[in-house]
């Protein structure tokens, strides 16, 4: 084996020894950067979930608000068709009573017969 031929060999070796270093550096620098990238979204969530638990709750409060109000009005609209049903019934009365003395109503619900 020559000079040229041995100083190929030895630099191929180091050469082959600087990438492996390389090699496990890089998977090291991987792992360190899948650590930080974890703690990193675990410190987003932290961040952003007690907002976001207290915009649940404040929508949640208002919702119940907004359901009893709907609760109260639709109870509030019932009583007004039955309010509105006993009306018109003693509208159609009142004009049985004028038409039956013999007059003529000026004024009859358009879903009114005759």
């Amino acid at each position: 084996m020559t000079w040229p031929e041995l100083t190929a060999i030895v630099m191929a070796v180091v050469a082959l020894g600087g990438m492996l270093i390389q090699w496990r550096n890089g998977r090291a620098a991987v792992r360190a950067g899948d650590a930080s990238a974890a703690r990193d979204i675990s410190e987003a969530y932290q961040t952003l979930i007690e907002p976001l638990e207290m915009r649940v709750k404040d929508l949640e409060e208002k919702l119940a608000v907004s359901d009893a109000k709907a609760t109260r009005l639709e109870k509030e609209l019932d009583l007004m068709r039955v309010r509105e049903e006993e009306y018109l019934a003693g509208i159609r009365v009142l004009i049985s009573q004028i038409v039956s003395a013999g007059e003529r109503p000026l004024w009859k619900p358009k879903d009114s017969i005759g």
